[in-house]
């Protein structure tokens, strides 16, 4: 069928994976009957009554469908272990959506699918960036906050096996691709950058070797535009290309009275073009190239809570600047504070999705990258692989911190970034097929520069330089002005060098440098009929060079003087494995691996003592698995149990210096423990009718801290909810003779509470909540042409995916809105 990709098909040295893909094993009668009333009885389980799943159960009809009425569950090919190989027989804890899962689902960005996938939170605009493309990423606990230069990831994002390093960028649109792999803890082993928590792995669409494509348009809420395209072009038997892209354009949802302009809105122009020649039956050179245009809102934002005391709030009253107040009886984030700039005046909490904010707004990134990938088959059990890659992006991006007309907290990055990675693979067989054995080398380079004009309580220096004299006193007891001669900590009057330390309008560069070095090597070696021994490390050398320059805008002197640091990080990480595959075709598995992040810099240091670096974190991870099939492949079962521990955590934290100003600090707080399981579900009961489920839970705890870390051992670890899931139900019905069908979808995705930043600050901690979704799709059988109508967040849940508080210092919390409910309908065509 057109318009939905191919698998390439496996590398002579791979033939071997297809053995039991086809083949069924006979059952006892009994035991076949066992097993069909276990997989009914599961399957209502998994439809709650009065719930949108329970009702797309309830079209079937009700006589169960015989077994020449139903179809197996597709097959799914991976290549988490770096060859073409089944998911069940891969002993990695993995979700994969392929391209037809990937639209069944509605989803149009990673954010999308780290809801389907078990102890997995990404979502963007965090870190108090604004940017709609910065995302944090979390695998079982494992990850980042930050969007600096100065930390690396803990979930390292993958397209066509080139790696994405930095948080900028990194929500990718989903535009093409053939699948998404979800790979749960450190994969070190298999992939050539640090992936201490997981990796995500996205594998675009190869050329399908003959004219054809696919468009599709789209309109919705919020004047939504949407506008995708893909078409292969053969050139020769030998050359074979494949164009995509993808237009998006959406208003925003919370809207700037006093300026005109929104929050949230999209404005996205993606393209990507692939070529693959076959130079000779033995040698293929694949080159991509790929190119993003955004030019999108900051993300809606709002402020939750400010507060006068213990800040600079009283001291900017002092110098005539208005304050900032919180109505009384205000709570929560549906208090939705924002500052007109008069004392006690606030935006009306009735109409939440309103903002008085005057300050920066956008979120531009330009990114591009080019990549190619020779393989070459060097003998039947023998290959040889070259990824090179080259890529970089351009980004700017800002957010209006505190919400009001007057400019209190607001940032405007200015982000430049280029990396070159070049890979070799060898992956081989021997000893008869039973050992299969991969060894890399891997060189990584990158350069980078952010600056960030940072403007704190502006106006508060000028103000000080007008007073007639040093009125304002900095500490308790002191009489301002002080007596002639006698020294004392007052602020105000011209050229007095203490205002100095209130210029809190910066101009911050930052420029670092990386150089990566890694070997690693992953074999599994069948040492008995069903038994398997896998055993892999990893040997990385990481070197680094932060140089920055931090200056005080208004009073012309430097915060932080020209000063470069530097850091090398070291690491032996290894895997130890053992697989049984049992007679009935289920896989149990069993691992032992250590996964590795390198160390890094405070980014934002307001004095020369916080000019430092932090150490390396490191994870051991235990891990028990299962993966079985039912019921001639209609049901599938994956399922893990895993234990992490988690030592030297960088965690970024919100503090205040000696002056009250906002530091944010990234410190080795300690040790956690985190265990956890996972269990995916899918199930074809009838040829119409499919369900999904996934649950994961996590117990994640701090074990011990450092001396002088924020946290303490109560503290609970940021973006770690407890329980995450996901349920869909499709089912199709046949509406007339001609072969018009209707394929009605519910999808539905829970988080319990969690907290989006490490202090757990109330007005940032996210309560439970669920979202769902729902589709419908006509097509006709044979005919080009299909319709879709969706809508998200049905029940219009208003909830945060992140934020940043400053109250020690500024006296507010930040917190990001995810989107409200949105409706949209698409025509696809093709040809």
């Amino acid at each position: 069928q057109r318009g939905v990709s191919r698998t390439k098909p496996a590398k002579r040295i791979d033939n071997n994976i297809g053995d039991d893909m086809n083949t069924t094993r006979p059952r006892h009668p009994a035991q076949r009957a066992a097993l069909s009333a276990l997989a009914a009885a599961a399957l209502a389980a998994l439809a709650c009554p009065g719930s949108a799943l329970a009702q797309a159960a309830a079209a079937p009809p009700a006589a169960p469908a015989s077994a020449a009425e139903s179809q197996p569950l597709q097959e799914i090919v991976v290549t988490a272990t770096r060859r073409a190989q089944r998911l069940q027989d891969t002993p990695i804890a993995i979700t994969v959506l392929d391209a037809k899962s990937l639209a069944a689902s509605g989803a149009a960005d990673l954010g999308d699918v780290a809801r389907i996938a078990p102890n997995v939170d990404l979502s963007a605009g965090g870190g108090g960036s604004g940017g709609s493309f910065n995302t944090q990423a979390y695998i079982r606990g494992i990850g980042q906050s930050d969007f600096l230069l100065t930390t690396d990831p803990g979930v390292g994002v993958y397209i066509d096996g080139v790696f994405f390093p930095r948080a900028t960028g990194g929500l990718l649109d989903l535009l093409d691709v053939a699948r998404v792999e979800v790979l749960r803890g450190p994969q070190g082993t298999l992939f050539g950058r640090n992936t201490i928590g997981g990796a995500i792995s996205v594998v675009t669409a190869r050329p399908m070797g003959e004219f054809g494509g696919h468009v599709e348009a789209s309109i919705g809420q919020y004047a939504r535009r949407e506008l995708k395209a893909s078409v292969d072009v053969p050139m020769s038997d030998a050359v074979q290309t494949r164009i995509s892209m993808a237009y998006k354009k959406a208003d925003g949802f919370v809207d700037r009275i006093l300026v005109g302009d929104k929050l949230g809105g999209v404005d996205s122009l993606v393209a990507r073009a692939r070529t693959t020649w076959q130079i000779t039956p033995a040698v293929e050179l694949d080159v991509s190239i790929d190119g993003t245009r955004k030019r999108d809102n900051s993300v809606a934002q709002f402020t939750p809570r400010v507060q006068t005391a213990g800040n600079l709030y009283p001291l900017w009253a002092g110098v005539g600047q208005p304050v900032i107040n919180r109505p009384a009886g205000a709570s929560g984030i549906d208090a939705f504070l924002v500052a007109t700039g008069n004392a006690g005046a606030v935006a009306n909490p009735a109409a939440p999705f309103q903002s008085t904010a005057t300050g920066p707004n956008q979120s531009d990134l330009d990114m591009a990258g080019l990549a190619a990938t020779l393989t070459w088959d060097i003998s039947r059990s023998l290959q040889f692989k070259s990824i090179s890659a080259w890529r970089g992006f351009d980004s700017r991006f800002g957010r209006d911190g505190d919400n009001s007309p007057v400019q209190y907290i607001a940032t405007d990055n200015t982000i430049e970034q280029r990396q070159f990675s070049q890979e070799l693979q060898l992956l081989g067989t021997s000893f008869d097929n039973r050992l299969r054995w991969v060894g890399g080398l891997y060189f990584f380079n990158e350069r980078a520069s952010d600056r960030n004009a940072v403007k704190l309580a502006s106006g508060l220096f000028s103000g000080l330089e007008a007073l007639p004299g040093a009125f304002v006193a900095l500490a308790p007891g002191v009489t301002c002005p002080p007596p002639p001669g006698v020294p004392a900590p007052c602020a105000g009057g011209a050229g007095n060098p203490i205002n100095a330390l209130f210029d809190l309008d910066f101009d911050v560069f930052n420029r670092i440098k990386t150089k990566s070095y890694a070997g690693f090597v992953h074999s599994t070696f069948a040492a008995a009929e069903r038994w398997d021994l896998v055993l892999g490390a990893r040997y990385t050398s990481d070197d680094k060079e932060y140089f920055l320059a931090h200056n005080r805008v208004n009073a012309g002197v430097p915060l932080i003087p020209p000063t470069t640091v530097t850091r090398s990080d070291n690491n032996f990480s290894p895997k130890v494995g053992l697989n049984y595959k049992a007679a009935s075709g289920t896989l149990l598995y069993a691992s032992f691996g250590k996964g590795f992040k390198s160390g890094g810099f405070n980014g934002r240091p307001t004095t020369q003592a916080e000019v430092q670096s932090f150490g390396p974190e490191e994870v051991t991870s235990f891990e028990l698995g299962s993966k079985s099939e039912f019921l001639d492949r209609r049901v599938r079962v994956n399922a893990a149990l895993f234990s992490n521990k988690y030592r030297d955590i960088q965690l970024s934290s919100v503090q205040a210096d000696a002056t009250n100003n906002l530091v944010l600090v990234i410190e080795n707080a300690g040790t956690a423990k985190m265990n956890g399981a996972e269990l995916e579900v899918q199930a074809r009961p009838s040829t119409a009718w499919q369900l999904d489920m996934s649950v994961g839970y996590l117990d994640a705890r701090f074990t011990s801290l450092k001396p002088g870390a924020s946290v303490t051992l109560d503290s609970k670890l940021p973006r770690t909810p407890r329980w995450t899931a996901a349920i869909g139900s499709a089912y199709t019905l046949g509406l007339d003779a001609s072969g018009l069908q209707l394929t009605l979808r519910a999808n539905a995705s829970f988080r319990s509470q969690s907290f989006t930043n490490t202090e757990n600050t109330p007005e940032l901690t996210q309560p439970a909540y669920t979202l769902v979704s729902a589709r419908a799709l006509l097509t006709r059988q044979g005919a080009p042409w299909s319709l879709t109508a969706h809508v998200t967040n049905l029940a219009d849940k208003r909830y945060i995916v992140g934020g940043i508080q400053a109250l020690s210092s500024f006296g507010s919390v930040e917190s990001v809105l995810g989107r409200p409910r949105e409706w949209g309908l698409s025509y696809g065509y093709t040809f």
